[in-house]
């Protein structure tokens, strides 16, 4: 269901595989899915503070130095254990592909 969802964003979607994670890319990094044992933690580069209503299954990365395995950086990051996390989390992947299409 996520993968399908975020392919469906847009036809520029590019899926990028990371060594033990996976990006996406349209033209800009816009998501980084890194598998953990009994969940998905999701990377995203946008601002905690931007978030209109964030779902209690995010985290304001902006300060974090290290996140195992990660190759890129972001300000949000995702816990997703549930299909309710999934769905939690659609708009905010969705808003961060929406600000890297009006990127230069």
């Amino acid at each position: 269901m996520l993968f399908r969802s975020i392919r469906a964003l847009d036809t520029d979607v590019t899926e990028m595989t990371e060594g033990k994670s996976i990006s996406y890319h349209c033209p800009y990094f816009f998501l980084e899915v890194l598998p953990r044992k009994n969940r998905l933690t999701l990377l995203l580069p946008l601002s905690y503070s931007d978030l209109q209503q964030p779902p209690g299954i995010a985290a304001d990365a902006t300060e974090w130095q290290f996140i195992v395995h990660a190759k890129h950086s972001g300000g949000v990051l995702l816990r997703i254990k549930t299909i309710e996390d999934i769905e939690a989390a659609l708009p905010l992947i969705r808003q961060a592909h929406a600000a890297v299409r009006t990127e230069p």
